[in-house]
């Protein structure tokens, strides 16, 4: 790439050895938070060097908000806590990147929502390579006004496409085998029940002018 482009990625901070905090685990008056405040500091540190785009991987979605699974938003303070974050360390080209869903998505929370950052966040879930869920079939999929296209229920894989020339950065969700979402037989995943020679098909993408996802 150029030089003076740069481009940072950090592993998440919320990788918990000890796993999610339990009532246990907590004084007092105390609430469940994703990050400790030394996680918190550390990618405060990490938002500060300078970079024109920076990735933040978590294992579990972070802007995602209708399903009652695990997610950043069931502890919406912490998502509040992030954009306060991003905007108080004046952090340029914040994309985040997750998975552990079994379904595709690709999300954007809008610099006009209540808990919005200082430009519009995005976020790509790559889920699952070889165990996506299959659509439902009866009744829609799970509604979210973040969430920009339909949800991906073949199994699929994320890429990360950066053009410095034209300053752009392409997120896509990629067919990772060609058995679509046809039903498998057997076990689940089981084999593929029909093929449709779809393999290393874009199924989602986004691309994003890299100076927009800039902290003024």
């Amino acid at each position: 790439r150029p030089r003076g482009d740069c481009c940072e990625d950090y592993a998440e901070a919320c990788e918990r050895p000890e796993g999610p905090p339990t009532g246990s685990d907590l004084h007092a008056g105390e609430l469940p938070t994703m990050l400790g405040e030394e996680q918190w500091r550390w990618l405060g540190d990490r938002l500060r060097e300078p970079a024109d785009l920076r990735f933040i991987v978590s294992t579990i979605q972070v802007l995602a908000d209708n399903h009652g699974w695990e997610k950043w938003r069931n502890m919406p303070d912490e998502v509040r806590r992030l954009q306060r974050l991003i905007s108080e360390t004046g952090a340029s080209g914040v994309v985040l990147l997750s998975g552990d869903r079994h379904v595709g998505a690709v999300y954007r929370l809008a610099k006009q929502a209540a808990d919005g950052g200082p430009y519009d966040l995005f976020e790509v879930t790559a889920s699952s390579l070889t165990h996506s869920i299959r659509p439902r079939k009866s009744g829609p999929d799970e509604s979210d006004e973040n969430r920009l296209f339909p949800l991906v229920h073949e199994n699929n894989f994320g890429t990360v496409g950066i053009d410095w020339t034209s300053r752009q950065v392409t997120l896509s969700l990629v067919s990772a085998d060609d058995c679509g979402v046809a039903e498998s037989r057997g076990a689940w995943p089981g084999e593929c029940a029909a093929h449709n020679d779809t393999a290393g098909r874009v199924i989602q993408s986004v691309t994003l002018p890299i100076d927009q996802l800039r902290a003024e």
